[in-house]
This record gives structure tokens, sequence and C-alpha cells, in this order.
């Protein structure tokens, strides 16, 4: 059988939203995390590009998120405020070599409240839902009854085409806690998201029930787990360590690393940022170090910029090449009309 009805007919899961600057998209990982911004607004896109020496059209993902918050005044009492965030993200993944999109837009919103009246420390708890469309070219797939057995596949194929466009609703929610120093800042965090478990067959709404294919393929509920800081050293150096956690049905792997903030002391707002990332996945064959990812930022005033290149440890240990990805981050804070900081700027 042809890979292509292999990739149809198999278990197929959706990739979900997967960045090593996972701190560049915060809406990505937890809907608790809309509106803590120090501003007005914030919006924020990244793009990774992922095995692209392996495969001649590479796997892309693209997200673009805007959150604001909104300060509850509690009848005028101005000393202990509550604040709304309200969140949208636009996330799509393509395989290029079967032209297989996926492609969302959710909305969320999250209450965050005061726990204490200097406006340093909160509790908040967010809601997601979205719109999700799968999609395939059928032209692109070749079949093994196409071939001519001489040169070619180009014979007509007696497969049976499900539906090749389809949307389903998705659903999450989180809990988000943040703290704030004079000198650092914590935030952590957990969320569970695809609660509802849609269907994603592309056969779902085909009589398919003598054919041999599943018309059900629930997908797999989420959950994340995530730890933040970011600590003032001096007025020069500063260090912002991270983790995040992700376990979806067998599979499960976290990224930790740190990284190191270079500020200018003469020009608030502008520093240079440099870091060291690993990924540990542990599935259904193996358990350890899956890369090692290098991240380079700028961050000027409001904008922030990242670069960040994941390099598969097994290319480093094993003859072969290709395991590697890029990400470009880029994030705007909108005016800042308070003083408290409750999320890591980059």
């Amino acid at each position: 059988m042809a890979f292509g009805l292999m990739f149809l007919c198999l278990e197929l899961k959706a990739q979900d939203p997967h960045y090593s600057q996972f701190y560049s998209s915060p809406l990505n990982f937890n809907p608790a995390m809309a509106g803590t911004v120090d501003g007005t607004f914030r919006i924020n896109t990244i793009y990774r590009d992922q095995w692209t020496s392996i495969l001649q059209d590479p796997m892309t993902s693209f997200s673009l998120g805007a959150d604001i918050k909104l300060t509850l005044d509690q009848g005028g009492f101005k000393k202990k405020p509550d604040f709304l965030g309200l969140g949208i993200v636009f996330n799509t993944d393509r395989i290029k070599t079967f032209d297989l999109n996926t492609t969302s837009v959710s909305l969320m919103g999250a209450f965050h409240k005061s726990l204490s009246e200097r406006k340093t420390r909160y509790l908040g708890g967010g809601f997601l839902i979205g719109v999700v469309q799968r999609n395939v070219n059928y032209e692109d797939l070749v079949f093994q009854d196409q071939f001519n057995t001489l040169d070619a596949f180009n014979l007509p194929t007696s497969e049976n085409f499900p539906t090749n466009n389809f949307g389903f609703v998705d659903l999450a929610a989180g809990l988000n806690y943040l703290s704030k120093t004079d000198r650092a800042k914590i935030n952590f965090g957990v969320a569970y998201y695809h609660f509802n478990r849609p269907n994603i067959s592309f056969y779902q709404d085909d009589n398919c029930a003598t054919c041999g294919v599943e018309t059900e393929n629930r997908l797999k509920a989420r959950m994340t787990a995530f730890a933040s800081a970011t600590l003032d050293i001096n007025p020069s150096f500063g260090l912002s360590p991270r983790l995040l956690i992700q376990a979806q049905d067998q599979f499960k792997e976290a990224t930790i690393g740190n990284n190191f903030i270079f500020k200018f002391p003469t020009n608030p707002g502008n520093a240079i940022h440099f870091g060291t990332w690993v990924r540990v996945v542990d599935n259904h064959d193996n358990f350890g170090i899956e890369s090692i990812i290098l991240m380079a930022g700028i961050e000027k005033k409001n904008i922030l910029i990242g670069l960040s290149y994941d390099h598969a440890l097994n290319d480093l240990i094993q003859d072969r090449l290709g395991m590697n990805s890029f990400e470009l981050s880029l994030t705007y804070i909108g005016e800042h009309d308070n003083s408290f900081d409750t999320c890591p700027k980059f």
C-alpha cells in the first residue's frame, strides 16, 4: 500500500502548536495567560520551519496572537484591582508534501483575581473556545494501483476518498499564578486542552462501515504545566529560567532552559538575550534528550525579536542530519499604563 494511503487511513494525529520559544506565544500553552501583559495590549507572532534538511517540503507552523488587559475598579477601590484578559490566536500547520493543512482560530477570556493590595500577586483562570479546520489535497497523493508497471504512477486509482475538508470545535481551560517583588517575577500555571475530545477523522462523515477504516479518531487531551521567573541580578544583568511540560496520551515532553539578559543601564528598555535549552521526550520507544536549543534575542523598548535553532541530539551521535528546526518570533507590547510586569517579556 502506498505511503499516501497509509497517511490517510492510519490513526492520524493533528499537531498541536509546538514551539521552542513557547514564552513568545503564551496564548498557545495556557488560556489563563490572556491579559498578563505590562501595558494595554500585546501582539505576538512566531514562525517555525521544521526538518528542512530531510524533507523536500518541510513542515511549517505559524501563529499570530493578540490579547488585551481590562482593569476592574471594584466600585472605585483602586488599591486592589482585579482585571480581565481577552485574547485571540490564529494557528496554522502545513505539510507541503501532501498539502495537509490544520488551521485554527481561538478566542479566550481570563479573570485575574488580585491577592494583595499592592497588586503583586494574582491568581487567574481562563477558558478557550476554538474552531479548527483540516484539509488535504488528494491531487498530491500517489497510490500503488496507479503504477503502470513501467515508469510512472499515471493510472486511475480505486481508492475511496473521504471528504477532504472538515472542521470541529475545540475547548481548553487553564489556571495561572503570578507574583512580583522588586527584583524577581514568578509565573506558573497549568492548562488542559481538548477536553471535549473532538473527532479528527477525515472519514467521520462518510459511510465507511465496510471499507476497513476507522470513522472515529478522537483527539487526545493535552495537559501543560509551566513555570518561569525573571531575576534582576544587577542593573546590567538578569536571568530568566523557564520550564514547560506537556503530556498527550503516551507522549510526554519537557522543555527547560535559561535566558541570560544583558541590559543597558544608560538606555532603559533595551537588552540582548542569549539562552540554552534542552528538550526531553518520553514516547512509545525511548526516553531522553531529544534536542538542544540555542536562542538569541533583541529587546528594544516594547519590541521583542527572537531567533532559535533546534539541533536534534541524534544528529550529533548518529550518522544522519536533518532533524533540526528554526524559529523566528516577534512581540509588540502596547503603551504601558502601569509598572506591574506580570509576564516575562521574552
